[in-house]
């Protein structure tokens, strides 16, 4: 329709203003405090205002490409581009690899914009928030880490799937230690724990989800943490925290999601396709994710602290069994039976306990008093004549029975007596 104008709420007020000091009712200082211009600027306004009508206050930018904006031509390369290499990568890690690998200097609101009009990445709905109670991180660098496991594809089916053990640090955000297991166990975790306190010290806690591995099954028990990853951060002098809720760990719980789209990405680039080149991969990655994402802590003081020997680390982060020695000093243990090779001192280990630590891939270890005991696995030689008892009559053809006559029968009857004639096979 000719002489309709389309005007903003900015355009709109400036008209009432505009109005009422042509009324008389404002003078120039309080009408431009009110457009929050200078009275030299308001007396343009108002010239070009008489001169020209309502239409001067409209933007004459409005319906017109902008002075930086692409052209047509660059947004269909970028599009192109982000379509061959990168179809599933989120605008912030698409635009990452734009400037890294391609040179393509484009602002990340302008890849998002032209990744949604090209259809290569959909936003994602707002979800109805829940309200949780933020946690303050804490001070300290090694004061508490967060540890979780992630399952998931990593590999985008070039391996099978498997469990991400991560690590992080609740004051920094750095990630502090990665490893692709199997699944989630003892074993897995005290390998991250061993690493960790070789590599930093020990942290003063560790922040964990309720998994069997950190929390017994026997809600019964009166110490429900009763398990072998408690009993070796309680002798390493490391307090363990139990989650409630995922998002009481809600810093582990987001790197698992950021590393689930980057990570997979760096390796699908990197061409890793299993579980022994993704670890080796790792560190490399670690650097560079804690440079873009890591920051600096409250406090300045490291709270980790060093541990002289490793031996003794060894023996604390494995599995702890124990068993009683039998009087013949036998100790049975999954299955096997071993034998104590004691040349002294034999009669002080009958009825005692023996402590049994499993390590994973290597042997046994049996302890008694703080010493490792000398045993080998008893086996019973197999008998020759298992028993006395031989069969003299040859099965290999089948036994034709004589037939009986009238008043015969078989064996011994228990009531009929044996005077009737009986017949013997």
């Amino acid at each position: 329709m000719e002489g309709l104008l389309e005007m903003n709420q900015k355009e709109r007020e400036r008209l009432k203003v505009i109005i009422r000091f042509e009324e008389g009712s404002l003078n120039q200082d309080i009408a431009a405090r009110q457009l929050r211009i200078g009275v030299r600027q308001l007396q343009r306004l108002i010239h070009e205002y008489r001169k020209h009508g309502e239409k001067t206050l409209v933007s004459k930018r409005r319906g017109r490409r902008g002075n930086y904006s692409f052209s047509e031509n660059h947004r269909k390369q970028i599009a192109m581009v982000i379509t061959q290499n990168y179809p599933d990568f989120g605008p912030t890690f698409a635009h990452e690899k734009l400037v890294e690998k391609h040179g393509i200097v484009a602002s990340i609101s302008s890849v998002r914009n032209i990744m949604v009009e090209n259809k290569i990445w959909v936003p994602k709905k707002v979800k109805a928030l829940k309200i949780h109670q933020r946690r303050a991180p804490r001070e300290c660098y090694g004061e508490l880490e967060q540890m979780d496991g992630s399952y998931h594809d990593w590999f985008e089916g070039r391996a099978p799937e498997c469990c991400l053990i991560v690590v992080i640090d609740d004051a920094t955000s750095r990630l502090m230690w990665l490893q692709f297991v199997k699944w989630e166990s003892c074993f897995g975790y005290f390998k991250a724990i061993k690493e960790y306190i070789k590599k930093y010290g020990k942290p003063l806690s560790i922040y964990t989800d309720r998994l069997a591995v950190f929390e017994t099954t026997r809600k019964t028990d009166k110490n429900y943490k009763d398990t072998q990853v408690h009993r070796a951060l309680t002798t390493l002098g490391i307090d363990l925290i139990l989650a409630g809720s995922p998002q009481a760990k809600g810093r582990v719980e987001r790197v698992n999601g950021t590393l689930q789209d980057r990570l997979i990405k760096e390796m699908r680039l990197a061409r890793i396709s299993s579980m022994e080149e993704g670890n080796a991969f790792l560190p490399s990655y670690i650097e560079k994710h804690n440079k873009k994402f890591a920051k600096k802590p409250r406090s300045s003081i490291d709270a980790h602290t060093n541990i002289k020997t490793d031996s003794n680390l060894e023996n604390v982060l494995c599995l702890h069994h124990e068993r009683k020695i039998s009087k013949d000093l036998m100790i049975s243990f999954e299955g096997e039976t071993y034998q104590i090779l004691e040349p002294k001192h034999k009669h002080r280990l009958s009825g005692k306990k023996v402590l049994i630590l499993e390590k994973e891939g290597e042997d046994l270890e049996f302890i008694f008093n703080h010493r490792l005991l000398n045993v080998k696995i008893y086996k019973e030689l197999p008998r020759e004549n298992p028993s006395k008892k031989t069969l003299t009559v040859d099965f290999s053809e089948p036994i034709v029975l004589p037939k009986l006559k009238s008043g015969e029968h078989r064996g011994y009857h228990p009531w009929r007596g044996t005077k009737k004639k009986v017949v013997a096979f």
